[in-house]
């Protein structure tokens, strides 16, 4: 069966919202949001690991009776999965500044004893590779993989330093036609704010998750790492500017209003984190327990619907 993807604000409720999860991303947080909107029943989570050629066994594997069952998918899929699933559906997907993701993903392994590719430096009996010793070794998803991943499985098989301007050309295509959504790492409250709007959620206050402790700025960066990166991101930067281009149209159809949702989403954003904070201090944590416990809707939507409210119908939104 062939999915549909709804129209990002057309007023058409979606039978299922679909994450494809590109990593470092702040895809984890963008997950946890996910996760409290749909309860875990609902909600899928692919187990297959980040550059699988077999990224969508899980959804694959299904009957369509059993994927009719879950309200959102989420993993680290290939573009293409959105066809298995009952229509229509509405996919998004999170894009990064391309040197960003990549100094993101050094330090994400370089702290992750268990990452495939930490492991392969081990072994090579080289625990702790330079930036510019991690970029040369040839993995392919530092090689242009946020137009890899949009582009399909085909794209994402390529070996390091195969992509070529059609796997960019694929990659817009298929976010312009089938991605309902393309928000950005840089504009993530603004892309939550969109989400919420459309698809009528409690407010997503939320804290961010997975980010590194271990993570420098880039101008400790050195010069030819800078250069490394640069030369495998050719494709990936050309495709955050085109994701930006749209995602700034899609804001600017959204008019007045949603200035003013993202303004007060901040705001008990910064209220939520606070109490939050508050919450899971030692006096607290009494209530802590009651709250998740105890509560039909527990602490995190309990905290939510204080701060905020349901985004408006999509039929209220223009298109």
């Amino acid at each position: 069966m062939s999915g549909t993807t709804t129209d990002a604000f057309s007023g058409t409720k979606p039978s299922s919202v679909l994450f494809v999860h590109i990593p470092k991303t702040a895809g984890t947080t963008l997950n946890r949001i996910l996760e409290r909107e749909y309860s875990t029943p609902a909600s899928y989570q692919e187990p297959s690991g980040v550059g699988s050629r077999d990224g969508c066994a899980g959804v694959e594997a299904m009957t369509e009776s059993e994927r009719r069952r879950f309200r959102v998918f989420s993993g680290h899929f290939p573009f293409g999965v959105q066809r298995l699933l009952p229509p229509p559906v509405f996919t998004v997907t999170l894009l990064r500044d391309p040197l960003e993701r990549v100094l993101s993903q050094y330090y994400h392994v370089a702290r992750t004893s268990d990452h495939c590719l930490h492991r392969r430096h081990r072994a090579e009996e080289s625990p702790h590779p330079s930036l510019t010793e991690f970029l040369s070794a040839g993995a392919v998803t530092l090689d242009n993989w946020q137009a890899r991943v949009l582009a399909g499985p085909e794209a994402m098989a390529l070996p390091f330093g195969a992509c070529v301007r059609d796997v960019l050309e694929q990659a817009k295509k298929n976010l312009a036609c089938d991605i309902a959504l393309a928000g950005l790492t840089e504009r993530f409250d603004e892309t939550v704010v969109l989400l919420w709007r459309r698809l009528g959620w409690i407010m997503p206050c939320y804290l961010r998750e997975n980010v590194g402790w271990n993570r420098r700025g880039r101008d400790e960066v050195p010069r030819e790492a800078l250069r490394l990166i640069w030369q495998q991101t050719q494709w990936d930067r050309e495709l955050y500017a085109f994701a930006a281009a749209r995602l700034e149209e899609q804001i600017a159809r959204q008019g007045a209003a949603f200035a003013d949702d993202l303004r007060r989403f901040r705001i008990a954003n910064v209220r939520y984190r606070r109490l939050k904070v508050l919450i899971h201090s030692r006096p607290l944590r009494p209530l802590r327990s009651l709250l998740s416990t105890g509560h039909k809707i527990g602490l995190d939507a309990t905290l939510r619907t204080v701060f905020g409210h349901r985004g408006p119908s999509p039929a209220n939104i223009s298109p």
